[in-house]
């Protein structure tokens, strides 16, 4: 039983919030997003942000960017884009790089990493 927010049992709560999330989310085909924890000793609060997923299993408005710019998933050199910003405009894409880490790209630079090939 938890009597005192602090940092140890915040980062637990997170994990287990977002495998309950996950779960949910892939039962409903939403995925869910947890933001920035801030606590006291006795509440906490997040922001939770959603969207919803298609059949590939992306959210729809990253699927309908790929579309127009004419982008694959994932990259030969092992990063995977994993968001899209419309509000963004200098830099509405988001990839995870190999080593795990989420960061921000320009449409021109999504292009290069990217682009699908042709057959």
């Amino acid at each position: 039983m938890i009597t005192k927010f602090d940092k140890s049992n915040i980062n637990s709560i997170r994990t287990e919030l977002d495998a309950l999330l996950k779960k949910f989310g892939d039962e409903k085909g939403i995925s869910f997003n947890l933001g920035t924890i801030t606590f006291s000793d006795d509440d906490f609060s997040v922001k939770l942000t959603s969207k919803i997923q298609t059949e590939s299993g992306i959210s729809s408005i990253l699927e309908s960017a790929m579309n127009i710019y004419n982008l694959q998933v994932s990259s030969p050199c092992g990063k995977t884009l994993v968001d899209y910003h419309k509000s963004s405009y200098k830099y509405p894409f988001v990839f995870r790089d190999i080593d795990g880490k989420k960061y921000k790209c320009s449409a021109s630079q999504a292009k290069m990493y990217f682009t699908r090939k042709e057959n």
